[in-house]
């Protein structure tokens, strides 16, 4: 399906929190909405209303097929993201998670996105030895005890910051364990 003007893109749009989120807006009446995925993504998460979506095969490290996806685009929700606790991963953590992330704040400023959502992680917030509770306003300390997973959503979230200082109008949420039906055998 093809939309006339998407007002919407939401990236990682066929995995667990993307998914949710694209039913959430098609059964609350939007219709202007442009999903990316890559190539070889499962739709099952997307099954029953991925023909009311505009999807745009599209990877956060290609910028030329980023350009092309935003154009039209006032509104970003980007919940795409590598999720991997494994230390050989850690370069790939890097690339999907933190250059992803800088490629679509750059396009959001270049095309005038009026609204940026970044989904994140707890893991962003870090750990801090000096503070009794972690919250957003404690001090980001690197230590032995955070994952590579941990330091690519943290300086995702500086991409998102920069964007801010930039002039992008963006929103940051850190949820921790993120739970529903799915795959059942991928995750929580």
């Amino acid at each position: 399906m093809r939309n006339a003007t998407p007002d919407i893109l939401v990236t990682g749009g066929t995995g667990f929190i993307g998914s949710y989120l694209l039913r959430y807006l098609v059964q609350n009446g939007y219709t202007r909405i442009r999903a990316l995925r890559r190539p070889n993504s499962k739709m099952d998460m997307v099954a029953e209303i991925q023909d009311k979506i505009e999807w745009v095969e599209c990877d956060l490290l290609d910028v030329l097929g980023l350009e092309e996806a935003m154009e039209g685009i006032r509104y970003v929700y980007h919940c795409a993201a590598l999720v991997s606790m494994n230390r050989r991963d850690a370069q790939r953590l890097i690339e999907v998670n933190r250059e992803g992330t800088a490629n679509m704040v750059n396009w959001s400023l270049e095309k005038g996105v009026e609204k940026f959502l970044h989904v994140s992680s707890i893991a962003a917030i870090g750990h801090n030895k000096h503070a009794e509770f972690i919250d957003e306003n404690c001090h980001w300390e690197r230590s032995g005890k955070l994952s590579y997973y941990a330091l690519s959503k943290y300086q995702a979230e500086q991409e998102v910051w920069r964007g801010v200082a930039e002039g992008l109008n963006a929103v940051v949420v850190n949820p921790s364990v993120v739970l529903g039906s799915g795959r059942w055998k991928e995750g929580p």
